[in-house]
């Protein structure tokens, strides 16, 4: 039986791929966008005619984009050499920091009759990508091993399969202090498996396979003694080194 410790159980998350940089306001709806830390994030914004697009982030206004017949964009001073606006209605954070996360808003108004049309909520995210993750392997004992899987990043998601079979999936506790995540289990100790553990988060995914070798210990080649106890009779002894030795004799 696998015994499991050392687990905070949470529901899956889905991880995304290259797209989690980039964040399309001309969607309806709320907006819930990723981006990777240190790296660049683009907003989408609407570029409809007779329009004017604003920007916050809480109630500091970021930029506002106008579209009538020529282009105007007021920008934020504390953004002019952090970002990137293009006249196509994109707005690119150049490199991403956590500072960045919080609560935006997104409306637009008519540029003519100054009419709010339509307002977005964007709940932004920045992240650490994980890193590629680290396997260790512990016997406690001939018939028990601990597994452990670690991996830097935030809001680690681990998934660990044993020859393809899903073990665990879970978000695991960052260790004090430090921006590492690990995730333990306990298996039995005879196991000589691949181990596949995956770090994910929702802008990253790293895998490690590491081959488990036993806790057995292999036994020796075993030493034969004799003593003579009569004329009669003789004890034989056969040894060896080894975990749950099995002896089979034979005479010939």
């Amino acid at each position: 039986m696998i015994l499991i410790f050392m687990i905070v159980v949470a529901p899956a998350m889905t991880a995304v791929g290259q797209g989690s940089s980039e964040c399309n306001l001309t969607e309806p709806g709320p907006q819930t966008c990723f981006g990777v830390l240190g790296e660049p994030l683009v907003f989408y914004l609407p570029t409809n005619p007779h329009i004017k697009t604003s920007l916050k982030k809480s109630t500091e206004n970021i930029l506002t984009l106008i579209i009538h017949y020529d282009t105007l964009i007021s920008l934020n001073e504390k953004y002019k050499n952090c970002t990137t606006v293009s006249t196509n209605g994109t707005f690119k954070l150049n490199k991403a920091i956590k500072n960045d996360s919080g609560e935006y808003t997104m409306e637009t108004h008519s540029s003519t009759e100054g009419v709010l049309l339509h307002t977005v909520n964007i709940h932004l995210h920045i992240l650490a990508p994980v890193s590629e993750p680290a396997v260790t392997q512990m016997c406690l004992s001939p018939k028990q091993m601990t597994v452990s899987c670690f991996s830097e990043g935030d809001q680690v998601e681990f998934i660990l399969s044993l020859d393809d079979k899903l073990l665990i999936q879970t978000t695991a506790n960052s260790i004090e202090n430090r921006n590492i995540s690990n995730v333990t289990i306990n298996l039995p100790g005879q196991l000589m498996e691949s181990l596949t553990c995956v770090a994910q988060n929702n802008v990253s995914r790293k895998q490690n396979i590491t081959h488990l070798t036993s806790c057995t210990a292999p036994v020796s080649k075993p030493a034969v003694s004799q003593m003579c106890l009569s004329p009669e009779q003789r004890k034989v002894s056969c040894s060896s080194e080894g975990d749950d030795v099995i002896f089979l004799t034979t005479v010939l």
